[in-house]
């Protein structure tokens, strides 16, 4: 066997190594830059098909998800049967709407309310992070209403945009998020 013949298996093992390496530290650089960019973002729009279970039954929905610096607003698409809702979370209240009708809402948390609760955490460090084949899984904790949540987000590992989401509410998945459109105010 030749000389050149024994450098390529090395060779590839270095390459190989090499690309994993920097597939880690892109991973890395992604869950380092997502809180600053999310945190100097003045809103954004999105449309989110969401899975949301209750107990043994999951319900389907298409909402769209509007962030500005006033707060949040949720807008059921679909279904038809209750397509019109409208959630709106600031800060100080939170109301449903619908049809010329008005409620306030409890502080409780629910599926749409955990949208928000996506956006802050976003803005903070993460708690642990994992490399995926174009993407990176950011993990969060949170403490709501004396439950705990882990909230972790997919993104877009080269537009740091998120791709989809699934919240688990004391160990018990609650909601699936996929981000079918995602767009920054600004974009």
């Amino acid at each position: 066997m030749t000389r050149s013949a024994l450098a390529l298996p090395f060779f590839a093992a270095f390459c190989l190594l090499f690309s994993s390496c920097a597939a880690g530290s892109a991973a890395s650089r992604a869950a380092s830059d997502i809180p600053g960019l999310f945190a100097s973002a003045t809103g954004f729009t999105a449309q989110v098909a969401a899975t949301v279970s209750r107990g043994a039954a999951e319900n389907d929905f298409t909402l769209a998800w509007t962030l500005s610096p006033s707060g949040s607003t949720v807008e059921v698409l679909s279904p038809a049967s209750v397509a019109g809702i409208r959630a709106e979370i600031t800060p100080d209240a939170r109301t449903l709407s619908y049809d010329g009708a008005a409620l306030s809402l409890p502080d409780a948390v629910s599926p749409i309310g955990l949208l928000p609760v996506l956006a802050d955490v976003w803005r903070g460090a993460c708690t642990e992070y994992a490399s995926e084949p174009g993407g990176v899984t950011l993990v969060y904790f949170e403490t709501l209403d004396g439950h705990g949540y882990e909230l972790r987000t997919r993104f877009d590992a080269s537009t740091l945009r998120p791709l989809s989401a699934a919240v688990f509410a004391d160990g018990v998945r609650v909601a699936v998020y996929t981000f079918e459109t995602f767009a920054f105010s600004s974009d």
